[in-house]
């Protein structure tokens, strides 16, 4: 009976284990629900473009397209997304319950004896004619048998106050690392973009030079049927020869360079190289005049800088870390362990020179409950707060530096967008002008028989050579155009 009553107060203590097992890991079942990291920036602008099979879209890729897909095969970007998700499970072990201690235990034995002995005089009423004389009492002995259970349970429970600054920590420690993951794919992005730049750049610089080589391929010809005839001395044709073949040499290393840029944005996208098509982007796009201010493109890359968002992340995460620290100094009540015992025992006694036998048994059970106050006697120095407050300050001064960083790239860049730009509209109205008035003078003078044939070509291939300048003004006015974007943190363009 004994036996049953004691498996049935196990099943209670298990069931109650149980409970506080649950009860422990609830934390981690909380927390164990935003384990997965919150889409990125540059995920969530993702175009599904990745399922590419074998065929580019029509008309080639957009620059954006290309650059988000870059963004989202980012290897970096990754794995800083899965160390966050690691960054989370470590907060939950750190703050979860330690596993609790069921202890059962089974102890029996036997037991000797044996009295001390008892001496004295004794009177013996039945003969009254003897003597009083010392009487002896021998030793008392006896055995005895005991057979008890023991149940414990131990838990381990958390601090409650300090638990719950630093989950908040563990969360904007994660998040730091997941603005670091925004950080290296938007790094990614812009240079996709630039490199698209470039790219269709040196297109249309190739195809002006190829132009150029078209003409000056002419003149070689013409040079050539004039040595023939005894025209030109073969010093002319030799300059020919050597310019039309020097500019053959530029045109290839143009090419070549390119091909490096598609092949870099195809290892950037994870495209195959054959697949890059860049499709000629909308040059007319103009960029909202409002934003064109220091406060407002400020303002803007305060909310869409990710390496702003980074510091600002650190920031939260050392100040909870402070909290944590003094949440430490808190002095708390907690539940040890429980003990419950059940013991039977039974004694038998026997005491000599009169001879007598006695035995006993007796069941008895014992519960026991210990708590323990925490004092936090060598927290209360204030080390951990110490070193918490320098992290803060360090963070703050990160902040600090970024915000004045941001404020001062702005400023430069801004100022050099504005200088490109004036630049590039001056060159634009010049170029309109030039391109019609000089296209038309030249298409004179080639009909008139004065003019040599030689000097229509050279004049053509200069104005050919001021539209190569007027490009590169154009590249520098749209390199300036995607600085300032990247410094501000997104696009500038005004809404249609």
């Amino acid at each position: 009976m004994a036996k049953q009553v004691f498996w049935r107060k196990l099943g209670v203590c298990g069931i109650g284990s149980a409970c506080l097992v649950l009860a422990g890991c609830a934390n981690f079942a909380k927390e164990s629900e935003t384990f997965q990291p919150p889409p990125s920036s540059s995920e969530t602008n993702t175009v599904v473009v990745s399922a590419v099979t074998n065929a580019p879209p029509d008309g080639g890729y957009d620059w954006d397209v290309l650059a988000r897909m870059a963004a989202a095969n980012c290897n970096e970007a990754k794995a800083l997304l899965l160390d966050a998700r690691g960054e989370r499970y470590q907060t939950a072990v750190d703050t979860a319950w330690r596993n609790p201690q069921l202890r059962l235990g089974h102890h029996e034995g036997d037991e000797d004896e044996v009295s001390p002995e008892r001496r004295g005089m004794q009177t013996f009423p039945d003969e009254v004619n003897m003597p009083s004389r010392p009487f002896t009492r021998y030793r008392q002995t006896g055995d005895s048998s005991f057979d008890g259970d023991t149940l414990g349970l131990r838990v381990y429970m958390a601090n409650p106050f300090v638990n719950r600054w630093l989950r908040k920590r563990g969360e904007a420690s994660a998040k730091v690392i997941e603005a670091e993951a925004d950080e290296e794919a938007y790094a990614v992005f812009c240079e996709v973009r630039t490199l698209c730049l470039e790219a269709q750049m040196l297109q249309e610089e190739i195809a002006l030079l190829e132009q150029m080589a078209t003409l000056r391929r002419e003149l070689r010809d013409y040079r050539k049927e004039q040595a023939d005839a005894g025209v030109a001395n073969a010093l002319d044709l030799i300059r020919s020869e050597t310019r039309w073949v020097s500019l053959r040499s530029e045109i290839r290393e143009k090419q070549l360079a390119r091909q490096q840029i598609i092949r870099q944005i195809a290892l950037l996208a994870k495209v195959p190289a054959e697949q890059v098509c860049l499709r000629p982007p909308d040059f007319s796009r103009l960029i909202d005049p409002a934003r064109l201010e220091v406060s407002a493109l400020t303002d803007m890359a305060f909310l869409r800088r990710p390496d702003l968002l980074r510091v600002t992340r650190q920031k939260e995460a050392a100040q909870h870390g402070v909290k944590a620290a003094k949440a430490g100094h808190i002095p708390w009540l907690e539940y040890v362990e429980g003990t419950y015992e059940e013991e039977s025992a039974t004694g038998t006694s026997t005491e000599q020179y009169f001879s007598g036998h006695d035995t006993t048994s007796q069941d008895q059970t014992e519960w026991q409950v210990r708590v323990a106050i925490t004092l936090p006697v060598f927290n209360w120095l204030g080390d951990e707060v110490k070193r918490s407050r320098s992290e803060l300050a360090a963070a703050e001064m990160r902040a600090d530096g970024v915000e004045t960083k941001i404020r001062a790239e702005v400023g430069g860049v801004l100022a050099d967008f504005l200088s490109a730009r004036e630049a590039r509209d001056q060159i634009t109205e010049e170029r309109q002008r030039v391109q019609e008035t000089v296209t038309k003078q030249i298409d004179a003078l080639a009909k008139e028989s004065t003019v040599k044939y030689e000097e229509v070509l050279s004049a053509r291939e200069e104005l050919l050579a001021y539209r190569r300048f007027c490009l590169k003004a154009e590249r520098e006015y749209l390199r300036m155009v995607q600085f300032l974007e990247t410094v501000s943190g997104g696009s500038l363009a005004a809404e249609r």
